[in-house]
């Protein structure tokens, strides 16, 4: 599960990992950037925003509350750095609905379990514009959210019902046939000099 969600060439990595809501993130400028690089071949972010739906086994006691972690992909470049793993529908026709940028979302297998969701049910989630309903197109998940509530949607309905289009955590694939130290100097170069990653979004290069 680690090969398939984080085997991309490079990771930059926000100070907590999972636990997403104390980290910052950085504009799309840092993603342009790091495509710019000669040799790099794929970027894919993730974005984050927390959110709640009301389930009968609440995590919050007596409030009818459950804290879910949404995450914004990129449903296109996400599938060429990595995949997800599936207990209930399929990649293809996951990826393939939230590539039309509608109110669809894979739910991950615990926060299914915790709320009893299927394949075609409506998960209700609050957001900035006010409750939304999305529709289950998958059960499935990565191995950094595997124990955490979490969501996926595309990254266009995220920025139009959350309002968040910061990237905070990022996945890059080199060209076929380059090797990873012969990179490592010019992508190091722009995590440091890019000003909002050394101090707020702690990122490093692993590779």
């Amino acid at each position: 599960m680690f090969q398939k969600t984080l085997g991309s060439d490079y990771l930059l990595l926000p100070p907590s990992v999972a636990v997403w809501k104390g980290d910052v993130g950085a504009s799309q400028t840092l993603a342009n950037k790091i495509r710019s690089v000669d040799g790099v071949g794929a970027v894919s972010t993730l974005r984050y925003a927390q959110s709640y739906t009301r389930s009968e086994s609440a995590s919050v006691k007596g409030a009818g509350e459950t804290t879910i972690s949404v995450m914004g992909i990129d449903p296109v470049e996400y599938l060429k750095v990595a995949s997800m793993d599936f207990q209930q529908g399929n990649q293809p026709e996951a990826f393939g609905a939230l590539v039309r940028d509608e109110r669809n979302v894979i739910v991950n297998g615990i926060l299914a379990a915790q709320a009893n969701l299927k394949v075609g049910d409506t998960l209700p989630l609050s957001t900035p514009e006010g409750q939304q309903d999305y529709r289950i197109v998958a059960v499935g998940g990565e191995v950094i959210s595997a124990k955490i509530n979490t969501a996926y949607i595309s990254q266009a309905v995220m920025k139009a019902d959350f309002r968040k289009s910061e990237d905070i955590l990022f996945q890059v694939n080199l060209r076929p046939a380059q090797t990873l130290r012969r990179w490592n100097s010019g992508l190091n170069t722009i995590v440091e000099d890019y000003p909002p990653v050394p101090s707020h979004f702690g990122a490093r290069v692993y590779g």
